[in-house]
């Protein structure tokens, strides 16, 4: 491998840019549709998110849902991965 960051470095510094991005584009007033499994990622940067389960909204969390997630992402990651357990059941 060539130079001295291996890939994981390489991936931090590629989503660090991509977060900075993101943020200038909606301090700019556009809106960003951003697709990802990486929960807490989305949490830490959306002021809305749509969780989608089997093409169906599954959870639309808006401002104060998301506050409280950033407050304690463990506890909102626990409470968003039964309920999808308790969809999963039905």
């Amino acid at each position: 491998m060539q130079g001295s960051c291996p890939l994981p470095c390489a991936f931090v510094v590629a989503s660090w840019r991509l977060r900075g991005v993101l943020r200038a584009r909606v301090r700019a007033g556009r809106s960003v549709i951003l697709a990802s499994h990486a929960l807490e990622t989305v949490v830490a940067l959306c002021d809305r998110v749509v969780m989608l389960d089997r093409g169906r909204i599954a959870f639309d969390w808006r401002q104060a849902e998301l506050d409280a997630a950033r407050v304690d992402p463990s506890a909102f990651e626990d409470r968003v991965m039964q309920a999808l357990l308790e969809r999963s059941r039905h």
